[in-house]
C-alpha cells in the first residue's frame, strides 16, 4: 500500500513575518485611531451638553436674583400701600370724631347743635364713602398691578399666593 504524502508545510519566511506584523500593527493603530475620534466626540458632546446646561443654571440664577429682587419690591410697594390706606383710616376717623361731636352738640338739644350734627352727618358720611372707595380700590389696584408684574416676571405661581396671603395677613394685622 501507498501511504500519501504529507502535505508540505509552507514555512513563512521571516520578512512575510514581518509584513504581517507591521499590517496588523497599523491594523490595530487605526481601529486605536477610530475608537479615540469617536471618544472624542462623545466627550466633545458631553462637554457641549455641560456647558449649555451650566449656561442655562447661570440664566436661572440671573432670574430669580431678578425675582427675588421684584419680590422685595413688590414686599416695598404693599408696605406702601398699606402705609397710604392706614393714612386714609385716619382721615375717615377724624370724619367719625366730627360726626360723634356733632351729635353730642345734638343731645344737648341747641339748634345750632342739631344744624351742626345734620351737617356733620352728611359730610361724614361723604368723607368715609370717598376715602373708602378711593383707599381701597387704589389699593386692590396696586396689589393685583404688582401681583401681574410679578407673574410676568417667572415668579413662580405657587410662591405669589403664599406671598401675597402672608404680607396682606403680616400687613392687614398692624390695622
Amino acid at each position: 500500500m501507498h501511504k500519501p504524502k504529507p502535505a508540505k508545510t509552507k514555512r513563512i519566511s521571516a520578512a512575510d513575518r514581518k509584513a504581517v506584523t507591521i499590517h496588523d500593527l497599523d491594523n490595530a493603530l487605526e481601529l486605536l485611531r477610530e475608537e479615540i475620534r469617536d471618544k472624542d466626540k462623545l466627550l466633545e458632546g458631553h462637554l457641549s451638553g455641560q456647558l449649555d446646561t451650566l449656561a442655562a443654571d447661570l440664566e436661572t440664577l440671573s432670574r430669580s436674583k431678578a425675582d427675588a429682587a421684584t419680590v422685595a419690591g413688590y414686599a416695598e410697594s404693599v408696605t406702601q400701600d398699606v402705609s397710604t390706606l392706614q393714612q386714609w383710616l385716619a382721615v375717615l376717623q377724624a370724619a367719625a370724631e366730627r360726626l360723634d361731636a356733632g351729635f353730642r352738640d345734638a343731645e344737648r338739644g341747641t339748634e345750632g347743635g342739631i344744624v351742626e350734627a345734620r351737617l356733620a352727618v352728611r359730610e361724614g358720611e361723604r368723607e368715609m364713602r370717598r376715602v373708602l372707595g378711593e383707599g381701597l380700590t387704589a389699593l386692590h389696584q396696586s396689589v393685583t398691578d404688582r401681583a401681574e408684574e410679578v407673574v410676568s416676571q417667572h415668579l413662580a405661581a405657587a410662591d405669589l399666593p403664599s406671598l401675597a396671603a402672608r404680607l396682606v395677613t403680616e400687613h392687614t394685622a398692624s390695622l
